[in-house]
């Protein structure tokens, strides 16, 4: 969608009906592709504004789309795929696997400061800022997630014990029952469970952040 850029040229010192602005000739001498946008046209309508003459230059600008996807969305994805990699290592080897997601955390939030820092400044979060910051909360629950399977080795939940109980509590029984104990548990979930449902939530759950975001950009370019 092609953004509007105008400039007003006004004759403040004189009224309209003293002077008046008029530009018969104009053209744009400077380079009209940037690293970001491209300069498609330029419009001259002449105004008056509080009773000055006045003219008004609009320059129609082009997003460079290429820009973007080369250096934000292409860059960010490979980082997600990496910290998602990791849930496929060994899931005893904590230590490789927090250190390659920690470390795609770091780049992809470096990433976003360089980016975000060569653009203009809004108070109003803009599209890459939200795909920026939905990159970085996944890749951060990613990580959150890996410490919580290792925390599921410290607690005893070990791989191959199907059948093992965690117990929660122990109640005492009444006297019908003669008085004894009853333990009150549930069934353990091991590492490798735990670790193959977010193989597939992870996936799932970013997919359907991709889809709503796609849906949010394609409705505010045709708007």
């Amino acid at each position: 969608m092609p953004k509007r850029c105008p400039l007003y040229i006004i004759l403040a010192k004189y009224t309209s009906d003293l002077f008046v602005v008029r530009i018969n000739k104009y053209d744009f001498s400077g380079n009209r592709r940037h690293h970001a946008y491209v300069v498609r046209d330029i419009f001259v309508n002449n105004l008056t504004l509080d009773n000055y003459a006045a003219q008004r230059l609009e320059l129609v600008l082009r997003n460079q789309y290429i820009y973007y996807i080369s250096a934000a969305y292409v860059p960010s994805c490979m980082l997600l795929i990496i910290s998602y990699l990791t849930y496929y290592f060994d899931v005893e080897d904590f230590s490789n696997r927090v250190t390659v997601a920690l470390t795609s955390l770091l780049v992809l939030a470096t990433l976003f400061s360089e980016l975000v820092g060569g653009l203009p400044k809004t108070s109003y979060l803009k599209l890459i800022d939200i795909w920026f910051l939905g990159c970085i909360i996944a890749n951060f629950l990613m990580v959150m997630c890996l410490v919580i399977i290792d925390k599921r080795r410290k607690e005893g939940v070990e791989e191959g014990s199907k059948s093992q109980w965690v117990v929660n509590r122990v109640v005492p029984q009444g006297r019908v029952d003669g008085g004894g104990m009853k333990a009150q548990g549930r069934r353990g979930v091991s590492r490798a469970q735990l670790n193959a449902i977010l193989k597939i939530a992870i996936p799932v759950v970013f997919g359907v952040f991709v889809i709503l975001y796609c849906a949010f950009v394609m409705s505010a370019l045709s708007g």
